[in-house]
């Protein structure tokens, strides 16, 4: 009878090993695949020039041109200090750092800047699919479908092709691992990794202000993912949320306050020329709706959206009043999927929390309007386009679903066939980019 039992287990072990050996050797390949995907869309950009505005933070910084010696002074001034006297909003030294040693060892010259980009890009290829397999509970298929189609969205490529955008791809970076410890410090209830979430934090903060939207997002992730009360999300958010107080505290010694305009130039923003505040309101929900546009049907891309590219506009404007609705429709969405924890509903709230920041709604920013700006919240569309996808054909998108990849593909046909559509779509708009 025991001698039976044995055996019985044995023949377990050996039906359940070679498939989870199997799952971890794709995610593996898959971890390396997108890396490389990254690479060869971007390989182009390693011999190219400085590019636009480069010159602010390396060729023309007379700051981070003194190279390492330098690093002092750019822990303890704003963002463009060494290019230009004019008082700023921004504090990201953390890119400015490392312009200034690369400036040390190879001074007049972009290869090593691009190289350096790339080569982050190909790292957040990496870790961005670890996390999504945390999001999606081991979905290999839905993680994977969600990394790709944010590595070859074209509308990341002024980020990844100027060297100046290292503060995004480094905010980025830090973010998602930041994310990544803390769903793992949730799953695991151990401190550390909530103390290393805190840390990357406070290094995306430190890379670019933007990420400070992600205070909302951390309680999201532990109520949408976690399955946690709301009370409980918020209160396994307060240690992030004290990285985010120190990171201000720092930006207010440096900047003599949490912001520091002291002008926005027409030609920067042309929201500045609105005359009464619904023109501005209208023309900034316009644009807002140019983003979406962009981020689904990114065609045509430009680097600059500086003066005269957007007329200011009334509320009765067609365009938008088209914009308000669909972010009306979004945010509906978004709200009602509270109750079922719907993931297209946390990507759409995602895209609706990083946006803000940057939509000119609750305050001017010194641009109008910048493709760079979408390279966080473009995730969020990321995320709640393949889900929606996935409820619409009825794919399993909670769990893993995995048994081997052409059993995957044979029971998600029309899935692929969609997909491989849009993934063809947006990667010939990305090579005519």
């Amino acid at each position: 009878m025991n001698q039976k039992k044995k055996d019985k287990k044995v023949i377990i072990r050996k039906e359940e090993t070679p498939k989870g050996t199997e799952t971890r050797k794709l995610i593996r390949w898959l971890s390396l695949l997108l890396p490389v995907l990254a690479f060869a869309l971007y390989a182009n950009t390693l011999g190219s020039d400085y590019t636009v505005d480069d010159g602010t933070v390396m060729q023309n910084n007379k700051i981070v041109k003194k190279g390492v010696s330098a690093i002092p002074e750019i822990l303890t001034t704003p963002y463009r200090k060494g290019f230009w006297d004019r008082n700023e909003s921004l504090y990201r030294p953390l890119s400015v750092v490392m312009f200034a040693i690369e400036w040390q060892l190879a001074p007049e010259n972009p290869m090593p800047g691009h190289i350096i980009n790339v080569a982050l890009y190909m790292l957040t290829a990496f870790l961005l699919f670890r996390f999504l397999l945390l999001l999606f509970n081991q979905n290999i298929l839905l993680a994977f479908s969600v990394a790709l189609l944010y590595i070859v969205h074209p509308i990341h490529t002024e980020v990844v092709a100027n060297i100046k955008s290292r503060d995004e791809i480094l905010c980025f970076l830090f973010i998602i691992l930041s994310f990544h410890q803390f769903l793992k410090g949730l799953q695991n209830n151990k401190l550390s990794h909530h103390v290393y979430a805190a840390v990357f934090f406070f290094l995306s903060l430190m890379s670019k202000e933007s990420s400070i939207t992600c205070v909302a997002i951390f309680p999201l992730l532990a109520y949408f993912v976690q399955s946690k009360k709301p009370l409980e999300s918020l209160r396994s958010s307060i240690i992030v949320w004290c990285a985010a107080l120190v990171y201000l505290g720092v930006r207010f010694m440096v900047l003599k306050g949490v912001t520091n305009f002291t002008e926005i130039l027409p030609i920067n923003n042309s929201l500045v020329n609105a005359t009464t505040i619904t023109d501005r309101l209208a023309t900034a929900i316009m644009i807002l709706g140019k983003y979406l546009w962009l981020l689904i049907i990114p065609q045509p891309l430009s680097f600059d959206y500086s003066f005269n590219t957007f007329p200011i506009v009334g509320l009765g404007n067609v365009r938008s009043l088209a914009a308000l609705l669909a972010y009306l429709i979004i945010g509906i969405y978004a709200i009602r999927s509270f109750a079922k924890r719907n993931l297209a509903g946390f990507g759409l709230a995602f895209l609706l929390i990083t946006l803000s920041i940057v939509s000119n709604i609750f305050f001017l920013i010194e641009s109008v309007m910048a493709e760079r700006f979408t390279y966080l919240p473009s995730l969020g569309i990321c995320i709640a386009g393949v889900v929606l996808l996935a409820q619409w054909l009825k794919v399993q998108y909670k769990g893993s679903n995995f048994v081997n990849v052409s059993s995957v593909i044979s029971s998600n046909k029309t899935f692929f066939c969609y997909f491989i559509f849009y993934f063809v779509f947006i990667l010939c708009k990305n090579h005519s980019t």
